[in-house]
């Protein structure tokens, strides 16, 4: 409704412009201001958030246990990769893992030998955590 009402609102200013041009199709908006109110428009936006909201608070604690269970077998993993010594296989969180020298010699690049997954490279990640 308001971009009916705001071309109608354009016509009638460019009537005002250019009379010769306009005038003959300026006629009065037939939408009124309070027809185009957005606060009804604002609350059903806001109800809708704060329904998602309520539909997924329920979930939240299980969502934090999982991260907090996430985060702390990536702090073991990550302890055990940096204890290891290249060319040392580790196991943490029953998966095998194996370090492997890195061509710089500043930062090895631990992989899993998992059947689902081949290699699974952290080197990314140590070299995030490590600076």
């Amino acid at each position: 409704m308001m971009i009916v009402r705001a071309f109608y609102l354009d016509i009638a200013q460019w009537a005002l412009d250019e009379p010769h041009r306009w005038a003959r199709w300026a006629v009065p908006c037939p939408i009124k201001e309070t027809d185009c109110n957005r606060a009804k428009h604002d609350k059903l936006v806001k109800s809708r958030m704060d329904q998602r909201t309520r539909e997924r608070l329920p979930h939240l604690p299980a969502l934090a246990r999982a991260l907090s269970q996430h985060r702390l077998a990536s702090t073991a993993l990550l302890e055990q990769a940096r204890q290891a010594r290249s060319g040392d296989i580790f196991t943490s969180d029953g998966q095998s893992y194996g370090l492997l020298p890195a061509p710089t010699g500043s930062l090895s690049t631990a992989f899993s030998s998992a059947p689902q997954e081949p290699f699974t490279h952290l080197q990314e990640y140590l070299q995030h955590v490590s600076g």
